[in-house]
């Protein structure tokens, strides 16, 4: 994918940290939330990405209608273009 796609896409999604405080929060729920997932080990460079990554804990949930959107955006907007039809 080229990189102007994801950084388009990446934009797109901006509405998940509208309530998560930064996409990096979001991304970090998201990643907690999801069955059958046990630990999360982020990166960071700074002991404020450090701080940063344990807010995520502390962010809400996403909803079910917020997960449908996801869902929805990936169907549309993202597989087709990871599977070659970009």
């Amino acid at each position: 994918m080229p990189f102007a796609k994801g950084v388009e896409l990446a934009k797109k999604l901006g509405w998940i940290a509208e309530t998560r405080g930064t996409m990096a929060r979001a991304a970090l729920r998201w990643v907690i939330d999801s069955p059958g997932v046990t630990c999360a080990i982020p990166g960071f460079k700074s002991a404020q990405q450090v701080e940063d990554n344990v807010q995520a804990l502390d962010v809400p949930h996403f909803t079910a209608a917020e997960v449908a959107r996801l869902h929805q955006f990936y169907l549309e907007e993202v597989e087709p273009v990871i599977r070659g039809r970009y």
